[in-house]
């Protein structure tokens, strides 16, 4: 609908979309009360069912951003870092380009192989060795040597990475800037606006003399040209973060993927670690973790009045409350035991390197964290010689003072049940402080 003549009129069911947002370009046609019924969308983006949608994966010619994330589209909210030039290992080169001449004299370079023959140089993958040199010789002050300025790169948001970024060799840059330039050209062309992808880009690979070898970014060509020329330059980053940890604004952060294993020492992986304490499985990435025990207990054994707010399904399912839900109940039962209470449990529930008062029960909102994954989960918790037998979990989401709320991992439905009946507890626990 939208107003008009002081009347809101009709203008269709198509008039849905705001055409807003990532991966959009703009409305197509008029407008309806501020919607559209069609969309153009942005480069990197493709239609599916009237939605723009944007390739997140961790693919070469995708953008990676400094927070660990990647997309086909440009998110003007979040930092680039650059654009993916090798998915393993993942490597990258700069979204900006640099003009500059190799360095400002003829000097050769100590200590860096003068590689004369053209066979020899395509093999040569040493950037990072070869930058090091090249800067151990100019001075890392020297901004106008291309090695130097690479070294000293940092894209906004990942200053943590200068000293990390590095003028790649020649068969670095055949291999990952040549044989993907289908990949790379609308990257750099349509999204970042590029006005050619056509350059000749300086190598660390060093002919000798005057010369150093510089490739082709369309054609593949490799020659040598005078160092003291004009040249593009493209710098690199090769991440290696190690399993359970991701590159975030510059460093190796600790990343807990979902269906991870967590250990008393706070780190996680997709294996079992010999001589580590497992402790629970990751439900949420980075921020929830499901105890390894799976007690088949009551919610309590007393229908009373504990004070939490009597929810109805829906409300039960935005409920995120689970550890001030569990201080509630725990108040509530003075009576009770671990044994005979869920939440009582999972509040004195304690493993190496957690206290009681850690843990909690969730609340129904939380647990979907669990049953949307449960697969993935459930053979987490095989490899720690877990079996889960049942499939119903309660939550710490109340119904009244008779009946609680519980959720099935078989289809994700949830229902409610008198609290003295026994179900399995899932106790969990919030790591994102660690």
């Amino acid at each position: 609908y939208t107003w008009s003549n002081g009347l809101c009129a009709y203008c269709g069911d198509s008039y849905k979309y705001t055409c807003s947002g990532v991966g959009y370009a703009s409305g197509v046609g008029e407008t309806c009360g501020g919607f559209y019924s069609e969309c153009s969308c942005a480069t990197g983006a493709t239609m599916n069912n009237g939605v723009c949608e944007c390739d997140k994966s961790c693919t070469i010619g995708n953008i990676y951003y400094t927070d660990g994330t990647c997309s086909s589209c440009l998110d003007s909210s979040k930092n680039v870092a650059g654009v993916i030039v090798s998915e393993s290992p993942l490597m990258l080169m700069s979204a900006d380009r640099k003009t500059m001449n190799w360095s400002g004299s003829d000097e050769d370079v100590s200590g860096l192989t003068n590689i004369v023959s053209l066979s020899n140089v395509q093999k040569d993958v040493n950037g990072v060795t070869n930058t090091q040199k090249i800067v151990e010789y100019f001075g890392s002050d020297n901004n106008t040597v291309a090695a130097v300025y690479c070294a000293n790169y940092a894209p906004t948001g990942a200053t943590a990475s200068k000293g990390q970024w590095y003028l790649p060799a020649v068969g670095e840059l055949v291999e990952h800037v040549y044989l993907n330039y289908d990949e790379l050209y609308s990257t750099y062309m349509d999204v970042f606006g590029w006005n050619s992808f056509s350059y000749y880009f300086w190598s660390s690979s060093e002919y000798g003399g005057s010369f150093v070898w510089n490739v082709h970014s369309s054609s593949g060509e490799v020659t040598y040209d005078y160092r003291t020329n004009a040249g593009s330059v493209g710098c690199f980053l090769s991440i290696n973060c190690a399993e359970g940890y991701k590159w975030k604004e510059g460093a190796c952060v600790k990343h807990c993927a979902v269906g991870m294993i967590y250990y008393s020492d706070g780190t996680c992986s997709s294996s079992v670690v010999s001589g580590k304490t497992a402790i629970g499985v990751v439900v949420k990435e980075d921020e929830l973790i499901a105890a390894l025990t799976l007690p088949d207990m009551a919610w309590s054994g007393m229908f009373i009045n504990t004070s939490l707010t009597d929810m109805s399904q829906s409300q039960a399912q935005a409920d995120m409350n689970g550890k001030s839900n569990t201080a509630v109940i725990v108040a509530a039962h003075p009576d009770e035991t671990s044994n005979d209470n869920a939440a009582i449990y999972c509040n004195t529930y304690t493993t190496a390197g957690t206290s009681a008062g850690d843990w909690y029960l969730p609340a129904a909102g939380e647990i979907y964290d669990y049953i949307d994954n449960y697969n993935t989960i459930k053979d987490s918790l095989n490899l720690v010689g877990i079996t889960i037998s049942g499939s119903r979990f309660w939550v710490s989401s109340e119904r009244d003072d008779d009946s609680a709320w519980y959720v099935n991992s078989n289809d994700g439905n949830m229902n409610y049940e008198d609290k003295d009946i026994n179900y399995l507890v899932s106790c969990f626990l919030d790591i994102s402080g660690n």
